[in-house]
């Protein structure tokens, strides 16, 4: 038994070794399982709730913010005044192009234009989302221009591809315009439904009001999708822009993945609870620096409860039952930490061995 200024039984010895070790395990699994081809912690960060849900949420931005500037409804009126390209049947126009009355968008629909009848490019004139993802494009395309070695060839057919990307951006909204409308009608309802006094006091009403919130929420998921699978395809024909010969430079290869797959605070997440959580996990299966790593554990665990604090609006009972869970093994590492639980059978007991 170590001699560590503690008196307890052999029992309590192996009860307190026992528990340094299942969770310790508990931990390195969960750190291992965290290498797996994929596995981000972005679904967490994104389901946060209760009052630091922007705090996790904003670790892990949807692409595009879409989730928050969908919200914003498209202008009631067009104007563009400083624009100088339109889509036209046939594409972009270099010059501004007035539609005939009997002009139909791709799905048969009229098209809505300005007072002129001017279909317009995708920027404010569609709302904030549209501003976002146009822009956004544009900044990757800029940056795709800036490797090295690239001919004018090339960095003239990376310009004409971005805009025929804006045109599709531009069809796209204009034929999602009815649904988008009704997308923020049924967010005005909820607003209603959310602001009723009856709320609370009765059961249809509440039933009501989590149907409703579940389905404003699923409405956009496949406009973005849409969206994303258009941006995958664009990024894909820049990517063949390059010829094979100059993909033999590694700088090229650098610069490439730079472009297309730019360091993100979600990655820095992903990393850090890797680390945290196979790094506690060794240390109290060894037993080594068992207090520090007991708190950054413990740490790390009310990290994650107050992802989703029980008392929240909207938490599933799953995930107030795992949180149960999750408490209990908080104030097990606190108990660790307190008793320094690595001098019983860890390697504390040899490097840091305390005198009676």
């Amino acid at each position: 038994m170590a001699n560590n200024g503690y008196r307890i039984t052999a029992a309590a010895a192996i009860t307190i070794v026992a528990l340094r070790l299942i969770i310790g395990w508990h931990f390195f699994t969960a750190g291992v399982e965290k290498f797996e081809p994929g596995w981000s912690s972005a679904s967490y960060l994104r389901l946060a709730n209760g009052p630091l849900e922007g705090f996790y949420k904003s670790m892990a931005p949807l692409p595009h913010e879409w989730d928050k500037l969908v919200l914003v409804q498209l202008p009631a009126k067009i104007d563009h005044a400083e624009e100088w390209r339109y889509i036209g049947k046939d594409g972009l126009q270099e010059t501004p192009y007035k539609a005939a009355k009997d002009d139909k968008m791709p799905d048969g629909s009229k098209a809505v234009t300005d007072t002129e009848g001017h279909i317009p490019f995708p920027t404010d004139a569609y709302g904030p989302w549209a501003s976002r993802i146009a822009t956004d494009w544009t900044a990757t395309t800029n940056e795709f221009k800036k490797i090295d070695g690239l001919t004018e060839e090339q960095i003239a057919a990376a310009d004409k591809l971005l805009e025929k990307q804006l045109v599709r951006l531009s069809q796209f909204f204009e034929l999602h315009r009815g649904v988008i409308d009704e997308y923020h009608h049924e967010i005005a309802r909820l607003e209603e439904m959310l602001n009723d006094d009856a709320r609370g006091e009765l059961p249809y009403l509440d039933e009501r009001i989590t149907k409703k919130r579940a389905e404003v929420a699923a409405t956009p998921r496949p406009w973005a999708a849409d969206i994303q699978a258009e941006e995958d395809v664009f990024y894909n024909q820049l990517r063949g822009l390059v010829k094979d010969e100059q993909l033999t430079s590694a700088m090229v290869g650098e610069q490439l993945a730079g472009t297309f797959n730019p360091p993100t605070r979600l990655q820095t997440v992903d990393k850090l609870a890797t680390g945290v959580t196979l790094g506690v996990g060794i240390c109290l299966i060894l037993g080594l620096f068992t207090r520090l790593a007991s708190v950054i554990g413990a740490g790390f665990l009310l990290s994650i409860m107050s992802m989703q604090p029980p008392w929240a609006e909207g938490v599933l009972a799953t995930v107030k039952l795992l949180t149960a869970y999750q408490g209990i093994e908080f104030f097990a590492l606190l108990l660790l930490a307190a008793i320094g639980a690595g001098t019983w059978a860890g390697l504390d007991g040899v490097f840091f061995k305390r005198e009676e």
